[in-house]
C-alpha cells in the first residue's frame, strides 16, 4: 500500500535501514507536468519519496479550492511510479510532518529559492524543522508552472456572476495596484472603539429529548473564550499591519481582563484600558454542536440598562484625547449601552475621519438604528439594519440602499447583503456589488466585522471602489472560515486569494 495513515509515517526510517528518505510536500492540485518534473528531480536526492499533501480543510489557495478533494489528490500521486508513498497531513503546516517523518532531504521547488519572497514565512519554519532533526533543504531547478493559472483558465471553478465580477475588476485595477493597497494599510495609525463581547463557545454533543420535559440533552465536550465585539476588530486590524489602538469599556472580571491582555500581548495592539468592576461585560454563550459547526442555543449576559445610566465621562475625555493621535476611527456600536446619550454626541464632534458599524441583534431589536449616528464619514450595516433604519420592509436592498445614501449629506456607505454579496456607494456617489467568493461557511459570526475593519481603511485611502469591495467581501469570507473569534483573519491569506483570482 502507497498511502500511509499519518501515524504510520514515524516508522519509515525503521523500515528501510541505510536507505536516504525524501520528502516533498504541498497541495498538488491540478496535478500537471511541473509538478511531474519537480518529483522526478525529487527522486534523485535519495531511495524513497514520500509526497505529503496539505488537507482540504487547510488548503487557503481561495474559493471553492481545492479543486480535486484530498482523496482524488493522493490516488493520483500513489498512480505514479516515482513516488514511493503518499500521505496526508494532519495540520495546516509542514513542520509537522516533517517531525514525523524526519527525511534526509525535504525538496522544494525553484520558486522558493529566494526564501524572503514566500509571503508566509513557511519556508523558514521548514527550514528550521528539517534542520532540527539532521535534515537538508534542497531545491529542484525544473521550470514552473501554476496550478492556479491553469485552472482560472481552463476550469471555471467561478460562477457567472464571479468572473463577470473579476473581469470588470481587472478592467479598472490589476494584481500589482491591488496589493499596493494592502501595503499601505501598514502606515494607518487607527483608533478602534466599542463595546467589547465576551464570546463563550460551549461545544456539546446532542443526544436525545430529555425524558422528564420536551429538552434536547446534550453531552458537554469542551468551551472556550473568544475576544468578540470590538476586540476582535482591533485584532482584524492588527493583523493588516495597521498601528493599533483600542478602547473597549470592560467591566471588571477576570475573563475580559485576560482577553484584552492577550490581544494585547499577541497582536501588539495599544490597549488603553477603561473599566468600570460595578458593571459586566456583555457575554454571549452559544452552545453548539461539532457537527457543521450548527448552533443549538445562544444565551446572553447583558447589563445593558446600567451601561446607558453609568458615569463615563472618563470614557468620553481618553475617547477626545485618543483621536488627536490617529488617522481613522473606527466605532462600533453593538447596542448594548455603551454609545447613549453624551457619548454619541462626543462621537459625533471628533475631528478625524470616523467609520461607523450600527448592529442590530436579538437584545436591542429595533432600538438600534443607524441613523442615531451623525457626522461620520463612512456607515457600514446589513441588509436588515438598512431596512430597520429606513422603516421599509419591501423595497429591493439596492433601491433601499441608494435612498439610504442620497439622504446623507456626504460620506460613503457599505451594505452587506449576506449570500448576494455587498453593496458600496463612494462619496462621490459612484455605486458598485460584488457576489460573495466563499459558501459553506463554518461560522458567520464576525464577518461584517471583517468587513467594516477593511473597507473602512481603503475607504479612508481612497481606493478603487471596486477593489474595496472586492477586498471587503474576501475579507469577510475568510472570517466565515474561523471558528467565532478564534483568531483574525490573515493578511497572508487574503493576498494568497486576491492571487488566486486576479491571476
Amino acid at each position: 500500500m502507497k498511502l500511509l495513515e499519518f501515524t504510520s509515517l514515524s516508522k519509515i526510517k525503521e523500515r528501510f535501514p541505510g536507505k536516504k528518505i525524501v520528502q516533498c510536500h504541498g497541495v498538488f492540485d491540478l496535478f500537471h507536468c511541473g509538478h511531474l518534473e519537480h518529483l522526478t528531480s525529487a527522486k534523485k536526492f535519495g531511495d524513497i519519496l514520500i509526497v505529503t499533501i496539505t488537507p482540504d480543510k487547510y488548503v487557503n489557495k481561495g474559493p471553492l479550492r481545492p479543486a480535486f478533494n484530498q482523496n482524488k489528490r493522493v490516488k493520483i500521486l500513489a498512480a505514479l511510479s516515482i513516488v514511493d508513498f503518499v500521505s496526508i497531513n494532519i495540520s495546516e503546516n509542514a513542520e509537522t510532518v516533517i517531525n514525523e517523518i524526519k527525511p534526509d532531504y525535504y525538496v522544494k521547488g525553484p520558486d522558493y529559492l529566494k526564501m524572503e519572497l514566500d509571503i508566509s514565512k513557511g519556508i523558514y519554519r521548514e527550514l528550521s524543522a528539517v534542520e532540527s532533526i539532521g535534515g537538508k533543504l534542497v531545491f529542484t531547478d525544473d521550470q514552473t508552472e501554476s496550478s492556479t493559472t491553469i485552472i482560472n483558465n481552463h476550469l471555471n471553478l467561478l460562477n457567472k456572476e464571479q468572473q463577470e465580477f473579476i473581469e470588470k475588476l481587472k478592467i479598472t485595477t490589476n494584481l500589482s495596484e491591488i496589493l499596493n493597497q494592502l501595503e499601505r494599510l501598514k502606515d494607518l495609525k487607527v483608533l478602534v472603539v466599542g463595546e467589547p463581547i465576551i464570546d463563550h463557545y460551549v461545544f456539546c454533543k446532542p443526544e436525545n429529548l430529555s425524558s422528564k420535559s420536551p429538552t434536547v440533552s446534550a453531552n458537554f465536550i469542551n468551551e472556550n473564550y473568544y475576544a468578540g465585539g470590538v476586540w476582535a476588530v482591533a485584532a482584524h486590524l492588527a493583523s493588516l499591519g495597521c498601528k493599533t489602538n483600542l478602547l473597549a469599556p470592560r467591566g471588571g472580571d477576570l475573563i475580559s481582563e485576560s482577553l484584552e491582555k492577550s490581544l494585547e500581548n499577541n497582536f501588539s495592539i495599544n490597549v488603553i484600558e477603561y473599566k468600570l468592576p460595578s458593571l459586566r461585560t456583555p457575554k454571549k454563550s452559544r452552545f453548539i454542536s461539532p457537527f457543521m459547526n450548527q448552533r443549538m442555543f445562544e444565551l446572553t449576559d447583558l447589563d445593558t440598562r446600567s451601561w446607558y445610566e453609568a458615569n463615563l465621562e472618563g470614557f468620553i475625555n481618553q475617547l477626545e484625547k485618543s483621536s488627536e493621535e490617529v488617522d481613522v476611527i473606527l466605532a462600533l456600536d453593538f447596542g448594548h449601552g455603551l454609545w447613549e446619550k453624551d457619548r454619541l454626541k462626543a462621537l459625533a464632534q471628533l475631528k478625524v475621519f470616523k467609520a461607523i458599524n450600527v448592529q442590530t441583534n436579538s437584545g436591542n431589536y429595533g432600538f438600534n438604528l443607524f441613523h442615531k449616528h451623525e457626522k461620520y464619514n463612512y456607515l457600514t450595516i446589513d441588509e436588515r439594519e438598512l431596512r430597520l433604519g429606513m422603516n421599509d420592509r419591501f423595497t429591493d436592498e439596492i433601491i433601499i440602499a441608494k435612498k439610504a445614501f442620497m439622504q446623507r449629506e456626504k460620506g460613503s456607505i457599505g451594505v452587506t447583503l449576506g449570500v448576494n454579496g455587498s453593496a458600496y456607494f463612494s462619496e462621490e456617489g459612484n455605486f458598485e456589488k460584488a457576489p460573495i467568493f466563499f459558501d459553506k461557511p463554518i461560522d458567520t459570526t464576525g464577518a461584517g466585522d471583517a468587513f467594516f475593519a477593511i473597507t473602512t481603511l481603503l475607504t479612508y485611502n481612497r481606493c478603487n471602489p471596486l477593489a474595496i469591495i472586492f477586498l471587503g467581501n474576501i475579507f469577510a469570507g475568510l472570517k466565515t472560515k474561523i471558528v467565532g473569534n478564534e483568531k483574525p483573519v490573515s493578511i497572508v491569506d487574503l493576498v494568497r486569494v486576491v492571487k488566486s483570482l486576479i491571476l
